[in-house]
């Protein structure tokens, strides 16, 4: 069994992307999707209503959703001591500049920047993903010449 990765995004665009990049990575076998802040502390065992807990090796975590925003889901991670030291990957759209209240919580964290062209998005995706979860990039193969 591989990785488990949650994948908290809202965007359905960026969702495909984000999974899809998972797959050609190699580290799409195990990927759960939270399409809300909400649904992915239901899914961590963080709200009072969750039933059970199913823990992911890395959390790949937009920042602007509806219902939880990813800097208050974030906060619920870090101040829960089993979930304290879970990895989260921050998924970006722009450059980030966090609100003053989430500043200290979020200059912690890594972070990825959504490439807005499509091969580069499943590259930055998969390699950030490998990254925090350490697994090695694989090389390119060599490419042979004929002469």
């Amino acid at each position: 069994m591989g990785n488990r990765i949650l994948v908290v995004e809202d965007d359905y665009d960026d969702l495909n992307l984000t999974v899809l990049a998972l797959e050609r990575a190699g580290l799409g076998e195990n990927v759960q999707v939270a399409r809300d802040g909400q649904q992915a502390a239901e899914i961590l065992g963080l709200c009072a209503s969750s039933t059970s807990r199913q823990m992911p090796d890395l959390v790949l975590l937009d920042l602007k959703m509806p219902i939880m925003d990813g800097p208050t889901l974030l906060r619920l991670i870090r101040e829960n001591s089993t979930t304290k030291d879970l990895k989260v990957l921050i998924l970006a759209n722009r450059p980030h500049i966090p609100l003053v209240d989430a500043a200290d919580l979020l200059e912690q964290e890594k972070f990825v920047m959504k490439p807005t062209g499509y091969r580069e998005y499943l590259q930055a995706v998969g390699d950030a993903t490998r990254a925090a979860l350490n697994i090695a990039v694989e090389p390119s193969p060599p490419t042979s010449s004929t002469n």
